[in-house]
């Protein structure tokens, strides 16, 4: 029921449209007619100040000015100022020369002290044999040493000096006692030997 009157409502208003359209378009038609019947009865010899005094409705449209945006940003340009570079003095740096030590240093020559090499002594090697046996000795220099000794058999041995000052050996065996002493005398060599039975003592 609730859509039933609805569509007569919207129906109702269409034909209200309609009809008010019709009458609309009915009274344009009689106007155009009646103004055309006007224009047409109109006297040729209608005089020309007549014609000028007739009011003339003339639609005028009246322009609505459009805002515009102006960019002040762009639109302001501030004069530029140039400034002219100062101009740079350059002052050239002075450096003091370093003074040069002119003074010469003279290194003496090395005297090497002379060397003097001294020949060892001559030595000679001389042996003296005993009955209980036998002395080698070597001398030289103003000094004399034991090189080697030994005793026969059946003797005995003993070194009581080796050198350098003097050499001193003695030979013991049965009934017999021998003694060799050798020493350096002025540079030269001195040799004394003693020998016994023994029966002496």
């Amino acid at each position: 029921m609730r859509d039933n009157g609805a569509m007569q409502r919207r129906l109702a208003f269409v034909l209200a449209w309609v009809a008010v359209t019709g009458v609309s378009v009915f009274i344009a038609t009689q106007a155009v007619g009646t103004v055309r019947d006007q224009v047409t009865d109109t006297p040729a010899t209608l005089p020309t100040f007549q014609a000028a005094a007739t009011p003339t409705t003339t639609s005028a449209s009246i322009p609505v000015p459009s805002s515009t945006v102006v960019d002040t940003t762009s639109a302001t340009t501030l004069p530029s100022t140039s400034v002219d570079p100062v101009p740079t003095t350059t002052v050239p740096t002075t450096t003091a020369p370093e003074p040069v030590s002119t003074s010469t240093t003279t290194t003496p020559p090395v005297t090497s002290a002379p060397t003097t090499t001294v020949a060892p002594p001559a030595m000679e090697t001389v042996t003296y044999e005993l009955t209980g046996g036998w002395v080698r000795i070597r001398y030289g220099g103003g000094e004399v040493y034991l090189v080697d000794a030994a005793p026969y058999a059946g003797y005995t041995m003993k070194a009581e000096k080796t050198g350098p000052d003097y050499v001193e050996i003695e030979f013991e065996g049965p009934g017999y006692d021998g003694y060799l002493e050798a020493e350096m005398d002025g540079g030269k060599l001195v040799v004394e030997i003693d020998e016994s039975d023994g029966e002496d003592d």
